[in-house]
């Protein structure tokens, strides 16, 4: 039976799992990003090449495993997508880039590591879900983590400014968006159409902020290509797959961003491994700490309350 407790704990573990892997692809996003910028693309416009090369290879992908009927898609399921791509992919980005812009890139990670406390919340108010102590000490054990992981302890690069603080907690939100919105999608609709409508409608919106035909001498060479077409594959259709797909399984959407912020920690490994950014004892401190919040959000609950 579908709906028995012992199938919807297993379908609710796999799906955990797969968020999972959707955080560890997305830790190569800055190894994607930074060899574009290399080559010669422009971090406007990066974010078109990351979302175009997606929707193009979702449709071989979509074919092979559902075939042309997985297009199908109603009204509802539209702009479902379209907010998606909007707000979790355009929007997202502008806010997030201009975190960046006024607070460096560690203030503005860290206000990106509020999504958790909006998708805590935001998951009380449309799904009911409850928030036991373990769900609490797990998100701030993460968010924790998440800092010490970023910046080694060190938080003098810090900067406070009211135009960045704000962009930045949009930019949590916004994020904490894609769990609450996919949510309902992705159980209503094939995680892979709602992926591919949701590149379409990022890339649109995007296309007119970012104006990429302004760099095309520069964009269109062969490596540049290639690692769009890669950064495509990996960090965006794979990652995106595995976390909607996910998403349809999990018990709790609460959950959900604390999973995905494995993240942090494959980052970090692709900065010491690749890029021989030097990590010291309170890094790897804060990455132990991330994958402590995941076991304590995933393994312990209140006496009474099953695992899920």
């Amino acid at each position: 039976m579908g709906n028995d407790p012992v199938t919807i704990e297993k379908n609710s573990r796999s799906g955990y799992g797969m968020v999972l892997m959707a955080g560890v692809l997305w830790g190569f996003i800055g190894l994607f990003v930074t060899l574009l910028m290399d080559a010669g693309a422009s971090a406007k416009v990066i974010p078109v090449l990351r979302t175009g090369a997606g929707a193009i290879l979702m449709v071989p992908v979509i074919l092979l495993a559902s075939g042309p009927k997985a297009f199908r898609i109603d009204l509802k399921g539209v702009i479902y997508c379209a907010v998606l791509g909007v707000m979790c992919q355009g929007l997202f980005n502008l806010a997030y880039t201009q975190s960046i812009k006024f607070l460096g890139v560690s203030t503005a990670v860290m206000l990106l590591y509020t999504a958790p406390v909006f998708v805590c919340i935001l998951s009380r108010i449309f799904f009911k879900e409850k928030i036991g102590v373990n769900k609490i000490a797990a998100i701030l054990l993460n968010i924790f983590g998440c800092l010490l992981t970023i910046t080694g302890g060190d938080v003098s690069s810090f900067r406070f400014n009211f135009v960045g603080v704000l962009a930045g907690v949009c930019a949590g939100f916004l994020y904490s968006l894609t769990t609450i919105i996919g949510k309902v999608a992705s159980g209503k609709y094939d995680p892979l159409a709602v992926v591919f409508y949701s590149f379409v409608a990022g890339t649109i919106f995007m296309v007119f902020i970012a104006k990429p035909w302004e760099y095309a001498d520069t964009l269109l060479t062969g490596r540049i290509i290639v690692l769009s077409l890669l950064y495509g594959l990996v960090s965006t259709v794979g990652s995106y797959f595995f976390y909607f797909k996910g998403l349809s399984k999990a018990k709790e959407a609460s959950k959900v961003p604390v999973f995905a912020s494995i993240e942090t920690i494959v980052a970090a490994f692709i900065g010491i491994v690749y890029f021989h950014e030097a990590q010291g004892p309170v890094g790897f401190t804060g990455m132990a700490l991330v994958v402590l919040s995941i076991l304590i959000m995933n393994l312990w609950k209140p006496k009474g309350e099953k695992r899920a």
